[in-house]
């Protein structure tokens, strides 16, 4: 059945800049009714490969302390420092979506951080359809081995599929340019049908007004067998058909 509501979200939805997000935030039930949706996500072989950290404000504040010590390691320019610093410094409620391999002889592990990214995007659409504002953020600090085992404790193989802050909206932002469906669409025309050398003929086809022309008839040359003999009509050869 249509869901014209549903379809009507998804062709004009817009993430909300984080910047511009305040409180007040989804309290802890409302939360937990956007991350029940986030999970119900495509996910091959049933492995949940992805897991919820809740960033609440304390916590956040806590992540804007480490940012300075990564990016000096890191050699990070103070411009990228400082934008890393605010994603975390000025916000007040953020979801970290953890992914989280899981081993399998059926699933490789590419399809598994399809579906973190795909509990992303869930996590996105269910916070602004319930009228929050929401951005989905990643940032250099995320692809960091050392800080995302030492801020987020992550094990080993985790990594940061992304960071989805949620919050209040304080200014709609105006619409961005959209893809050109059509330049980035390939349509494959149908493949020209395989001739059968073992059909039969389609007769239907056959002009029968139009005259054949007459068969030759080819017999090979007479092959003489023996002497010439006489007779009143002269000489007749002696003829051999086999």
């Amino acid at each position: 059945m249509k869901n014209a509501s549903a379809l009507d979200f998804l062709a004009t939805r817009r993430s909300r800049p984080a910047k511009t997000l305040s409180q007040p935030v989804p309290n802890r039930e409302q939360l937990r009714d956007l991350l029940t949706i986030a999970a119900r996500t495509p996910d091959h072989g049933k492995l949940e490969p992805w897991r919820f950290i809740v960033l609440d404000r304390a916590r956040l504040k806590e992540l804007h302390t480490t940012i300075d010590e990564a990016g000096k390691r890191l050699n990070e320019d103070a411009e990228r420092i400082e934008k890393m610093k605010n994603q975390f410094g000025n916000a007040d409620l953020a979801v970290a979506v953890i992914f989280v391999p899981k081993p399998s002889h059926k699933v490789p592990e590419i399809e598994q951080i399809y579906s973190a990214g795909a509990v992303c995007l869930a996590l996105l659409n269910a916070a602004l359809a319930s009228g929050w504002g929401a951005n989905w953020l990643s940032g250099w600090a995320s692809h960091d081995r050392e800080w995302c085992e030492t801020a987020l404790s992550l094990g080993p193989r985790e990594r940061v599929a992304g960071f989805i802050h949620i919050g209040t909206e304080t200014s709609a932002p105006p619409e961005r340019p959209r893809p050109d469906v059509d330049a980035i669409t390939e349509d494959l025309a149908a493949p020209a049908p395989a001739f059968d050398v073992f059909a039969a003929p389609d007769i239907s086809t056959i002009d029968l007004a139009v005259p054949l022309p007459a068969p030759v008839l080819n017999v090979p040359a007479p092959v003489l067998d023996g002497p010439a003999s006489e007779s009143d009509d002269g000489p007749i050869a002696a003829l051999s058909l086999d």
